[in-house]
């Protein structure tokens, strides 16, 4: 298994083509996505193409907000995405 270790800071726009694009390397390829207080919706439009993508192995992993809501460790998505 080889880790693709992918930062990702306002990324929103990016995010599917990561998934779409990232070859097959070896005995499989892991992502593993590590958020950092983007301003865009960055958290979760990877927490919805891991849900819409169950084929692929992904891990979403974020720093502690400041001050808000903190989000750590590894997770899949606690809510139905909207795969469309």
């Amino acid at each position: 298994m080889v880790s693709v270790i992918v930062p990702a800071r306002n990324e929103a726009g990016n995010i599917r083509r990561i998934f779409e694009e990232t070859p097959s390397l070896g005995a499989g390829t892991e992502l593993i996505f590590v958020e950092g207080h983007s301003h865009d919706n960055t958290y979760e439009t990877i927490e919805r193409e891991i849900e819409c993508r169950p084929e692929r192995s992904a891990k979403l992993s974020a720093k502690p907000a400041r001050g808000k809501e903190t989000r750590s460790g590894w997770g899949l998505p606690r809510r139905p995405a909207n795969c469309s």
